[in-house]
């Protein structure tokens, strides 16, 4: 009997997992401009088994697509900001610091925005 349950149980996570998958090809979930440049944007697709990872990428749509990460949902967050040619992608715990009250800072990177489009590289 519990054989049969559990077969059933399963059978019936699979299903949701198949209908999920097929009704969402794509997985791109949102594509937004940065504000300080308009032709540059983020594209965040849904990853995992559940969808709670997010992978996100930079572009300008014809010149690159820069892996930015993928990230959980619930505890990171990526944010772009643009200075110049310069790019800083910062990459923070969404868990607050109790003393500072701001989000904790995993990782730097600085890309140059010339560099990006003169590479031609689709990541």
């Amino acid at each position: 009997m519990k054989t049969l349950l559990l077969g059933f149980a399963f059978l019936i996570a699979l299903t949701g997992f198949v209908w999920s998958r097929y009704h969402n090809k794509s997985h791109l979930q949102f594509s937004f401009p940065l504000r300080a440049n308009k032709a540059l944007f983020i594209e965040q697709y849904s990853a995992g088994l559940a969808n709670n990872l997010t992978a996100e990428y930079l572009t300008d749509s014809t010149h690159f697509r820069k892996y930015l990460g993928t990230l959980d949902d619930e505890s990171e967050i990526i944010s772009v900001v643009v200075q110049g040619d310069q790019i800083v992608v910062d990459r923070n715990s969404n868990y607050r610091n109790s003393e500072m009250h701001e989000p904790s800072k995993i990782r730097e990177t600085v890309y140059s925005l010339r560099a990006l489009q003169e590479a031609h590289e689709f990541e």
